[in-house]
């Protein structure tokens, strides 16, 4: 009886742990989209069930997998961006700043001088943000930190939860 007990437990302990194997991943995101936080040679973290049990918060740094947009664009690895807007805000564009629900909000992350610019995106796409815009349910407007060299939520629009793949945990520095 003792050794069945004991097997039982080892056998729980050991499916505990590689359950939590499952749980992050390390990926390695070779661009300049989030500098100054996150530098090119730097590894994240990724919590890939963070998303099961609560919802993306405002400046969650997050991974996705491409959108429908940007997989006619043919993009196929997953993206990192920062969490602006939120399902039911309002979210807008001006004087180089965010607002939500006709607040401005502060973003102490971006490079010095920065400011949020629609006018970012390819010549042959007109801005998401070309006018303010009521982020739907289930979705996230997602920035780059370094708003002159990132490709994101201003050129291609919002990124539905079933995307997400998980909330950045730890930017391992190299």
């Amino acid at each position: 009886m003792k050794k069945s007990g004991a097997l039982l437990i080892t056998i729980a302990i050991l499916g505990l742990l590689l359950q939590g194997c499952n749980k992050y991943k390390v990926y390695w995101m070779p661009s300049e989209a989030m500098l100054p936080n996150v530098q090119t040679k730097d590894k994240l973290l990724v919590d890939t069930s963070s998303y099961y049990s609560q919802v993306p918060q405002r400046y969650d740094l997050v991974l996705f997998s491409p959108t429908e947009q940007l997989k006619t664009e043919q993009y196929s690895d997953p993206f990192i961006k920062r969490v602006v807007g939120l399902p039911g805000e309002k979210i807008e564009i001006k004087d180089g700043k965010i607002y939500i629900n006709n607040q401005s909000i502060q973003e102490n992350y971006i490079l010095n001088g920065q400011k949020t610019l629609v006018d970012i995106c390819p010549l042959e796409y007109t801005p998401y943000l070309s006018k303010p815009v009521t982020i739907p349910s289930n979705s996230y407007f997602m920035l780059g930190d370094n708003r002159e060299k990132s490709y994101d939520s201003r050129c291609w629009g919002i990124v539905p939860k079933n995307n997400l793949i998980g909330k950045v945990v730890k930017i391992l520095k190299y």
